[in-house]
């Protein structure tokens, strides 16, 4: 007869203090005669961790000499009972609180939020196109729609791919250039690429050099190539850790063919394609047992990734990889390399996380 844990009507008993909490369950068990099969059912249905505390201790005694019915007590605190901030359970489980948006992260997991240096070869806008010659100026931009200015001189069709530097004014202007994409010489506005300011700002101090050749965005593009530089990004590391009493070869398997997957399901809150597993780390104590770690880094996904003014992409799966092909082109006597197509590829296999035993 399999083990049946009922839950009593003063369980989920809550203590907080200043320096601890805990929640503590009470159960009636039946359907064993021994002792050390009640304690086995309790584990198996009862989580290793909730809203955030471990489960730290389970009692078992018989109830009221009653044979086959038992008092079951299962305490949750904020570390497990060998100091450690890990569960300790029979079987790897879902750490709760781990995933979705207003959860609590529980002690079982650790973050690294830091940056990293990618290689890119679009930007996100030009802010700056000068080249030998004359500068209009003024000192009174006055910002009259979405990304619409007026500035205190005369417009013309030839500002069409000119940067307006916006150099002093009050503080509501953001100072910076600003690439000019449209004209109307009936009305004297220009459209901008950005918004200076907010509208119905005035008094904008501003320069306009003479431009060179617009490369669409593409950055540090030579004779031969686009060059591209190196940014700053952020980077999401996570891990999660677990006690479990004992570890199989067959599992260790499964989990070495997962590294360097993504996931290809839902995973703790992150849609398919986020999420790369990054490996296991695990070792063995009398006192802890297994201490097993898992780690993950996560990349979003992005929707109309913009490529250039002609290129948007739909979307963009976290760990994908997007490269641009380049054209030579001839403008105003200028050999230009500008996009021409853009590509995403899969470089990382999916994998099935929910082999991991620990939740998603």
């Amino acid at each position: 007869m399999p083990v049946t844990l009922v839950e009593m009507a003063d369980s989920r008993q809550v203590s907080v203090s200043t320096e601890d909490a805990k929640i503590t369950f009470r159960f009636l068990a039946l359907g064993s005669m021994d002792e050390g099969e009640i304690l086995a059912a309790t584990y198996a249905q009862t989580p290793p961790v909730y809203q955030g505390l471990i489960r730290s201790e389970v009692n078992v005694e018989p109830f009221e000499k009653t044979d086959g019915v038992w008092n079951v007590t299962v305490t949750y605190k904020p570390t497990s009972r060998s100091g450690t901030d890990t569960p300790v359970g029979e079987q790897p489980s879902p750490p709760r609180g781990g995933g979705g948006a207003g959860q609590l992260v529980g002690p079982s997991f650790s973050v690294d939020l830091v940056g990293d240096t990618v290689k890119i070869t679009q930007s996100i806008r030009t802010t700056g196109n000068v080249a030998p010659g004359g500068v209009l100026f003024g000192v009174n931009l006055r910002v009259v729609g979405q990304n619409t200015v007026v500035p205190d001189a005369i417009v013309g069709p030839g500002m069409v791919g000119a940067t307006i530097f916006v150099v002093g004014g009050p503080r509501q202007w953001r100072y910076g250039g600003y690439m000019i994409t449209a004209v109307d010489v009936n009305n004297n506005t220009l459209t901008l690429d950005a918004m200076p300011a907010p509208v119905g700002t005035n008094n904008g101090v501003w320069q306009m050099p003479t431009p060179g050749p617009s490369y669409r965005r593409a950055i540090g593009v030579t004779e031969n190539s686009v060059e591209g530089c190196d940014v700053y990004v952020p980077r999401f590391e996570w891990s999660v850790t677990y006690q479990a009493n004992a570890l199989s070869w067959d599992y260790l398997m499964t989990v070495w063919r997962l590294v360097g997957r993504k996931n290809k399901d839902r995973f703790y809150g992150a849609n398919p394609g986020e999420v790369l597993y990054l490996g296991m780390n695990g070792s063995y104590s009398v006192s802890d047992r297994w201490s097993i770690t898992h780690k993950f880094s996560v990349i979003p996904n992005e929707l109309n990734v913009k490529v250039s003014d002609e290129i948007v992409i739909p979307l963009k799966r976290g760990w994908d990889y997007l490269w641009v092909r380049y054209k030579r082109i001839v403008e105003a006597n200028t050999v230009m390399h500008v996009p021409a197509v853009a590509y995403t590829e899969e470089v990382i296999p999916d994998g099935d996380f929910n082999l991991l035993g620990i939740g998603n």
